[in-house]
Order: C-alpha cells, then sequence, then structure tokens
C-alpha cells in the first residue's frame, strides 16, 4: 500500500471523526458504504504509444511502398 494511500485513508477516517465530534449524524449503513466505495478498485485508462499502436508493424511490412503512395 502506498503512502499516498495510506494518508487518504487517514484524512478520510480523520474527517468522519471530527464529523462524528461535531454532532453530524451517520447511519452505521452510509458509513459502510463509504468504506466499501474507498476499497472499490480504480480502472486507469492508457493511451497507447506509437510502438503499441501497431503503425510500425505496418511500416515494416509495407516497407518503402508506404512512402511512395500518395494521392
Amino acid at each position: 500500500m502506498s503512502l499516498r494511500s495510506k494518508l487518504a485513508k487517514a484524512v478520510f477516517c480523520g474527517m468522519l471523526a471530527c464529523a462524528s465530534l461535531g454532532g453530524l449524524p451517520l447511519r452505521a449503513d452510509e458509513v459502510e458504504e463509504l468504506l466499501q466505495a474507498m476499497n472499490q478498485p480504480k480502472i486507469a485508462h492508457s493511451i497507447p504509444e506509437d510502438a503499441e499502436s501497431g503503425d510500425d508493424l505496418l511500416k515494416e511490412l509495407l516497407g518503402d511502398r508506404m512512402g511512395k503512395a500518395g494521392p
């Protein structure tokens, strides 16, 4: 677990503690939903680089023919 993740959880728990001491009513099921939402895995979207997109393979297979093709 990274330091950033640990710090985020500590801040979240601190906010819950301050809210409970301040008189903000939270039901147990609401707290459970919040904690489950924090533990959900995040989906990362990455954009492939040029080498991964297959353009280099196409250039390699076609060779000079791709450079000569034009309007």
